[in-house]
């Protein structure tokens, strides 16, 4: 039986760009954090204007993935919205960290991934 994914589902939502939420969680330390606590995907949804910030740190994230072993993918806008991204997250025992600086358990209560 193949093992679920354990995904840290980021968001900084519709409104605004968070640049140094998307700096901070592409980071090889906190991708490594992430692994260290049995991740094994981060989504990022970087919003309507955060590509040319996201792709080039997406890139400097997969070479490290040999590292990390935490997949790295993203996207800028759902028009279906983030509801199912969240749900999936959260089915598999992951997060979901929003711009506010918060993470969602599936349990419901904060949490953060250090």
């Amino acid at each position: 039986m193949a093992q679920q994914n354990k995904i840290c589902f980021t968001t900084i939502g519709a409104t605004a760009s968070f640049p140094q939420l998307i700096k901070s969680v592409l980071s090889v330390p906190f991708l490594s954090a992430l692994k260290s606590h049995g991740y094994t995907e981060l989504l990022v949804q970087y919003g309507e204007d955060g590509k040319s910030l996201y792709e080039p740190l997406e890139r400097l994230a997969k070479e490290a993935m040999g590292e990390t072993g935490v997949k790295v993918s993203g996207f800028g806008l759902d028009k279906k919205g983030l509801g199912g991204y969240m749900r999936k997250a959260r089915e598999g025992g992951g997060v979901v960290v929003s711009h506010a600086g918060r993470s969602h358990s599936h349990h419901g209560y904060d949490c953060g991934v250090t």
